[in-house]
């Protein structure tokens, strides 16, 4: 983390002497959350919140000279299928009409909370995340409806046909 710190120091410092600084959106996010290795483990271990999966928070920072955007933003339980419609967002794009599954964090609480990695299905409610046998009780049909939904974009993306949100 700290040659990561202070390679984005250097690329800061010169993005911000340069004339690009004042029309141009850097954003810094993660493809991932932390892999579960020996010392991860070990360092987190003892927190209540820690679950041993591969669904975690990530970074997202947004400088957009262009647009007044809030020092601090609460993404809720969005996604990284988030990510590419709210950079279509902020590009002035026609996000709706595309085909990726998520929808803008600008457009308020997200409607698609499941993680999923080959035939693994995670939940996020409320801030959580859930293996699809320990979802609670209040939110089985939200995730039956979503899981519906995902299934339905696999098979359209199957067809290499565009799926419109």
């Amino acid at each position: 983390l700290h040659n990561v710190d202070a390679a984005f120091g250097r690329f800061w410092k010169a993005f911000q002497a340069s004339p690009y600084k004042d029309n141009t959106i850097v954003i810094v996010t993660a493809d991932h959350a932390h892999v579960q290795e020996k010392p991860y483990v070990a360092l987190v271990k003892d927190d209540p919140t820690y679950k041993p999966y591969f669904v975690d928070t990530v970074p997202l920072l947004i400088y957009d000279p262009t647009h007044e955007l809030p020092a601090e933003y609460d993404a809720g339980d969005a996604t990284g299928l988030a990510l590419a419609p709210t950079i279509l967002h902020l590009l002035g794009k026609k996000y709706a009409e595309n085909a990726f599954l998520g929808q803008s964090l600008f457009d308020g609480p997200q409607t698609f909370h499941i993680h999923a990695e080959g035939d693994a299905l995670w939940y996020i409610y409320h801030h959580e995340v859930f293996k699809e046998k320990d979802i609670p009780e209040g939110a089985i049909d939200a995730f039956v409806n979503e899981k519906k939904r995902l299934y339905e974009f696999y098979a359209e993306e199957r067809e290499n046909r565009m799926v419109r949100n």
